[in-house]
């Protein structure tokens, strides 16, 4: 078990925790207070610019309401005859003022004609001194000219906008008066008047769910409305907008301030526990090492002595097996041979040649064996010299050109057209070429190719490719291990005990080469050997 290194002088350190921690906290703190505000005022905001369009469409929506029951209104027979006859003031007294000012929520009405003159007027008395001044008049006689200018004959027009009347704004809608039956134009134009006092606007905004729409107390404030000739006019609307974020933000700070004490007083409450147990865990910590290093001890004793007992065992195994095998083979070369006479049975000649063939399989399993251990065993030291990769090959090629003819495989060689010096163990660079070809060659189906390519570049890359069942991925990273092989044992087709590829990796590994294996199933095994390029051989590449 691997232990955890205290510090000699925890009191540094846990001024340095303590200090870390109370920054890390302040400044996630101060980083959630900053997002909160942020966020809060970008609520804000966005919920202040829907409110403003509210507001907008809001005064849109009445001056469009008040311009079509203006239009409706004029649009009348009886009307029009009064005002183009010789006029009858108690009709007009009960159809004009007292009648469409609580009807449309008006505080003014007038009628004037196209020649300028006021036929009728009724104001409220709340608003009446608006228009008594003769700018107001000169105003309403523009209104009038403005509602004959935009008047389309024999159809339904108003005009509609926002006017001030001594200062105070008024949302007003013309309309001329007219005979649906006659297509002529009128001579006389009605104007509806609606003052916006603080009554109105109280109900405007209940109704549109704005809170305190008031007149703009001052210059560039609020919002500016739509003058009725077009552009925008003086009078400008002003409400309270609703702070979600703000009210959210109110909310959550103190649960925030909450939750940072409560952090404090725990990382108060933490030093005092480590204060507590850094000595508990100082003496725990030096009873584990102490075990550690005992345990570490007898495990590499046991290892070491396993590993001579292990070595020992094989090698003493190898040569008592050796010897009868070896004597299991001779007696049957002899007797195969039929020095004496010839054997009565022919069958029996089959017996006994089956029995060499198995008797040198597994000699060949015991040298292997063998082979194995004294590398391990360090008894092993190649004999670094330089050797020359076209004779290598050579050598290898030969001993298995008879095996591939055998099983119909292609040996496809290509070597550097320049001799090529590398820097290894004869025999054992001999031994890792015979064994990779033999293994291509084994697991190769019949009527393929394996390839053997040799590239010169920092290093000498002897790559040796087949086409055969291939290796299963997960299998790739156990190879070099002994006794492991690419097949499942329980479906293996092809003989064999994996200890070639196990001697290859350790005599390269020994040589100080390498060797790399990459395998798709189905598709083939490509195996590379890298080599150190002998010195000689380099200065021949750069001359």
């Amino acid at each position: 078990m691997k232990s955890l290194a205290f510090p000699r002088q925890p009191t540094r350190l846990l001024i340095m925790l303590v200090g870390s921690t109370a920054l890390i906290l302040a400044i996630c703190v101060g980083m959630i207070v900053w997002v909160l505000d942020v966020s809060a005022a970008s609520l804000d905001q966005s919920r202040k610019e829907s409110e403003q369009l509210v507001l907008r469409s809001a005064i849109k929506i009445e001056l469009r309401a008040l311009g079509k029951q203006t239009a409706d209104y004029t649009a009348w027979t009886e009307l029009y005859d009064d005002l183009h006859g010789k006029g009858d003031r108690t009709w007009e007294e009960a159809n004009l003022g007292t009648y469409l000012v609580p009807s449309f929520e008006v505080d003014a009405i007038a009628i004037i004609s196209r020649t300028g003159d006021i036929r009728y007027a009724y104001y409220e008395s709340s608003t009446r001194y608006h228009f008594a001044s003769t700018a107001s008049q000169t105003r309403l006689r523009a209104l009038a000219h403005l509602a004959f200018a935009r008047e389309v004959t024999a159809r339904e027009t108003s005009t509609s906008g926002l006017v001030s009347f001594s200062g105070m704004p008024f949302a007003v809608a013309l309309s001329t008066v007219r005979d649906t039956s006659l297509k002529r134009k009128s001579e006389f134009a009605l104007v509806n008047m609606r003052s916006l006092n603080p009554t109105y606007l109280k109900k405007l905004g209940q109704d549109f769910g704005l809170q305190g729409l008031v007149l703009a107390s001052s210059k560039g404030t609020g919002i500016s409305l739509p003058q009725l000739t077009g552009g925008t006019s003086n009078i400008a609307l002003s409400w309270r907008p609703v702070k979600p974020g703000r009210d959210l933000f109110s909310r959550v700070i103190p649960f925030t301030i909450a939750v940072t004490a409560a952090c404090a007083v725990a990382l108060v409450g933490l030093v005092g526990l480590w204060t507590m147990l850094w000595r508990l865990l100082r003496e725990r910590e030096a009873r584990l090492l102490r075990a550690e290093l005992n345990a570490s001890n007898a495990r590499a004793e046991a290892a070491e002595e396993m590993s001579r007992s292990k070595s020992a065992f094989i090698a003493n195994m190898s040569h008592e097996l050796r010897t009868p095998l070896n004597a299991i083979i001779g007696f049957s070369e002899v007797i195969a041979a039929q020095p004496l006479g010839p054997i009565g049975v022919p069958k029996y000649r089959e017996y006994v040649l089956d029995i060499q063939e198995s008797g040198r399989h597994l000699l060949g399993i015991v040298e292997a064996m063998l082979h194995i251990s004294r590398i391990d065993a360090g008894k092993y030291e190649p004999a670094m010299e330089d050797v020359s990769v076209h004779e290598s090959v050579d050598e290898a090629v030969t001993m298995l050109k008879v095996i591939a003819a055998q099983r119909a495989i292609a040996l496809d060689i290509h070597l550097p057209s320049h001799p090529v010096s590398i820097l290894a163990d004869r025999q054992g660079l001999r031994q890792i070429l015979i064994n990779l070809l033999s293994n291509a060659v084994k697991f190769s189906p019949s009527r393929s190719v394996v390839t053997l390519t040799c590239l010169e570049t920092e290093v000498c890359e002897i790559c040796i490719s087949d086409q055969g069942c291939g290796i299963p991925a997960d299998l790739i990273p156990s190879l070099g291990q002994p006794f492991v092989q690419a097949e499942d044992v329980y479906r293996r087709s092809y003989q064999g005990t994996g200890l070639g590829l196990s001697i290859c990796f350790r005599l390269a590994r020994a040589m100080g080469a390498s060797i790399a294996i990459e395998s798709e199933e189905g598709v083939g095994t490509s195996v590379t050997l890298r080599l150190a390029i002998h010195p000689r051989s380099q200065l021949a590449m750069a001359s």
